[in-house]
């Protein structure tokens, strides 16, 4: 699914459209965290929530034919990036 398609379904006023784009981004999270990007311990879910948003539209204005997944997991692992084991 491109960002383009995801933004649109995740900004719609279609409540299940919306839901299954709320599913959809909890599935990326759930899936990515500890892997790619490292925060529930220090970001509640909201936050994250909020930083998906932002990272969405800014795909969405420079690369909207880019996988929605892939602007979430970017978006996160730079905001919460895991820290290196010592």
């Amino acid at each position: 699914m491109t960002t383009e398609s995801f933004f649109k379904a995740y900004m719609s006023t279609d409540i299940e459209q919306r839901r299954l784009a709320e599913m959809y981004v909890v599935g990326v999270i759930d899936s990515s965290e500890g892997e790619l990007w490292c925060g529930y311990g220090i970001a509640s879910p909201d936050a994250i929530q909020e930083q998906v948003y932002t990272g969405l539209k800014r795909a969405l204005e420079n690369s909207p034919r880019q996988r929605a997944s892939t602007a979430i997991k970017s978006q996160l692992k730079e905001l919460l990036p895991c820290k290196e084991a010592k």
